[in-house]
């Protein structure tokens, strides 16, 4: 993506569907009350609502724009022929009108996961994995281009760092979520390749709302676990919302509030929408308690 060390954000626009499991993070921070109700009572609420919506979801699934046809065609272009005939199929689905937002959470999300099945059950080799999925990092390059939005009506939503996990080389869905995100009306800074102390002084030296980790096996849950902790104690805002992504919190979303995190959102949508939630439950919370503060 373009300059995605930092990167001024588009105007805000709602998503529709989410998911999310949620939890406690076990330290507190900020003004014990407000953080006792925003963690013991605010954040399930947040998740049982939004796995309500992801069940809504599920049953109009079948109405999606994309076939599965569609996506295994799309793949073999990634794999087998150049970016520019990539481009031509995306803009054929689009021309025919599939709609831009299922350009990104049905072709995109489900053609990368399908290349990553296909190295995971050897009908893949890893080098055209990589081609694919480099390939893919530069279609969405070009869809970023095509936007619908436009600058004259940009309006700050919050302030977000992503990275992936210290150690983490996966980082499509990553790039998913800053394109995301930067339509929607946030500013944000993006680290595709990460460490320990670079997050920490980031966090330590600029205020950020909120922090997207992601990771793709369980073998660095530890690490991760490290990294939300040095956030937490290093962070100009010691009230930041931590959300995680990736295979290993699909698989089992629970991990997130093991390992300190907020939030597990299972995809780019759901991770906008929870964050946006967030926001707003926060600032009418803060503002709940400054009025009691001022009696």
């Amino acid at each position: 993506m373009a300059n995605l060390d930092a990167r001024a954000p588009a105007p805000s626009r709602k998503s529709k569907d989410a998911g999310v499991t949620a939890g406690p993070r076990p330290r507190a921070s900020g003004p014990a009350s407000v953080d006792r109700v925003f963690h013991s009572l605010i954040l399930p609420e947040l998740a049982r609502s939004a796995q309500d919506a992801a069940g809504d979801s599920e049953q109009t699934a079948c109405s999606e724009d994309v076939t599965a046809d569609e996506i295994t065609q799309f793949c073999d272009l990634l794999v087998h022929s150049d970016v520019s005939q990539a481009v031509a199929y995306m803009n054929a689905l689009r021309a025919r009108g599939v709609e831009y937002d299922k350009i990104l959470t049905r072709l995109f999300t489900d053609s990368a996961r399908q290349l990553g099945i296909g190295w995971e059950c050897d009908t893949c080799r890893f080098g055209d994995v990589s081609v694919g999925m480099s390939r893919l990092h530069q279609v969405l390059q070009h869809l970023a281009t095509q936007a619908p939005f436009s600058p004259a009506q940009l309006q700050t939503r919050g302030r977000a760092l992503l990275a992936p996990c210290p150690g983490e080389q996966h980082n499509f869905g990553l790039m998913m979520l800053d394109h995301m995100f930067h339509r929607a009306g946030w500013e944000l800074r993006t680290i595709p390749i990460a460490t320990d102390n670079q997050l920490t002084r980031i966090t330590a030296s600029s205020n950020f709302d909120l922090v997207g980790l992601s990771l793709s096996c369980d073998e660095k849950l530890s690490r991760l676990e490290k990294t939300i902790s040095l956030i937490r104690r290093e962070s100009r805002n010691q009230r930041i919302v931590v959300l995680v992504g990736g295979r290993v919190f699909n698989d089992n979303p629970s991990l997130a509030a093991q390992i300190g995190a907020d939030a597990a959102p299972p995809s780019a949508t759901a991770a906008l929408v929870v964050a946006e939630v967030l926001m707003d439950i926060r600032k009418d919370v803060d503002s709940a308690a400054h009025n009691l503060a001022l009696g």
